[in-house]
């Protein structure tokens, strides 16, 4: 195919941390699994010992807030719930909430490299610690934090529960709950190529009586359940990171005035932050849009108000940065010839923009 019909006929689709594309093998097709079956999936997908322990959602935002208001209502009589600078919106909203209800909430600072600093959270932890919210991975940056680790701590200073948002990392890095000490945890079926508006919890068996059933599309259910098996094969996530290694060798290689953020910290294997510390990130996004790429800025809603998003502020990121940053998240439906074709066209982009502002 000749490069004029590449950028006619292909979108390049590098936003899937936002809305994961619709895996193909669902595009068209019939779901008629049982609920039964759609939760053996998931259950087999994040390691769980029954399927039983898998709640369906309406979403990943539910996931979260059922899971905290559940929490709450099997220790009331706790105050205090520990948590990261980095979770979710839904969570936040929801910590917000409780805070004007009377709740205490702390949060653990997380390092520029994106590591929580262990001994401050055993620090923060009490006798009245309800809940520790600590998410698995924040989509904005790519950073992941070591969450079996971290729920292992928490168990061991404290009779506090333990909670996981993992919707970002799921399909990308492998669990196995049944040999953690994840009291729930929550996921999304979007972010692994399902469909929208549907989510689920896995919830340790014994503290299942305390979760209400919520509702949600059946159909939606059977799909997820697809996706999952579908994401079980992990050498998908290798070729991923291979291409997203690529990408990053090549933008340094050919434009050396871009800064790779976070690439020493401990990351999805999908994600790459690109910054390029003179220039604006929506316009390098809109420049490439007209080739059919599909990306995003790492806090496009926090730039409208001229402040770094949580995530970015929390790590310290330098405002310079984050509005030159670029946001590129992959998917098993991203090939190598596309990554190539978006190094070419990154670098076009950022070679109009420098005669626009007159800085070549």
């Amino acid at each position: 195919m000749t490069e004029k019909g590449f950028e006619r006929q292909m979108q390049i689709y590098l936003d899937n941390n936002s809305l994961g594309k619709l895996a193909l093998e669902l595009c068209g097709a019939s779901f008629d699994d049982s609920l039964q079956k759609a939760r053996e999936k998931i259950a087999a997908l994040l390691g769980a010992k029954s399927s039983e322990e898998i709640i369906f959602t309406s979403s990943g935002s539910e996931s979260n807030r059922v899971a905290i208001l559940s929490f709450i209502k099997a220790a009331s009589q706790k105050k205090h719930i520990v948590a990261t600078p980095i979770e979710h919106n839904s969570v936040r909203r929801i910590l917000g909430f409780l805070s004007k209800k009377g709740f205490d909430i702390s949060f653990v600072e997380i390092s520029s490299e994106g590591l929580i600093d262990i001994e401050r959270l055993k620090k923060s932890l009490r006798k009245d610690t309800l809940l520790v919210l600590i998410i698995a991975a924040d989509a904005e940056t790519g950073i992941t934090l070591p969450v079996n680790e971290i729920a292992s701590v928490v168990k061991n200073y404290s009779d506090a529960f333990f909670y996981t948002d993992a919707a970002m990392a799921l399909g990308k890095i492998p669990f196995a709950v049944k040999d953690a000490q994840i009291d729930a945890l929550g996921v999304s079926g979007h972010k692994i190529h399902g469909p929208k508006g549907i989510g689920a919890l896995y919830v340790r068996k014994d503290l299942l009586k305390f979760f209400r059933k919520v509702k949600f599309s059946s159909v939606k259910a059977s799909a997820f359940g697809k996706a999952a098996e579908l994401s079980m094969d992990f050498s998908q996530v290798e070729k991923i990171k291979k291409m997203r290694d690529e990408l990053e060798k090549q933008i340094a290689e050919k434009l050396p005035e871009a800064k790779i953020l976070f690439r020493k910290s401990a990351r999805l294997p999908n994600t790459s932050v690109i910054c390029f510390p003179s220039m604006n990130g929506e316009l390098i996004i809109s420049k490439l849009s007209k080739y059919g790429i599909v990306t995003s800025t790492s806090a496009v809603c926090y730039l409208k108000e001229h402040k770094p998003s949580p995530s970015f502020l929390a790590m310290n990121v330098a405002y310079s940065d984050v509005i030159g940053s670029v946001r590129f998240s992959l998917s098993r439906y991203n090939t190598e010839e596309e990554i190539m074709f978006v190094v070419e066209k990154l670098g076009e982009a950022i070679k109009e923009l420098k005669v626009v502002s007159g800085t070549v």
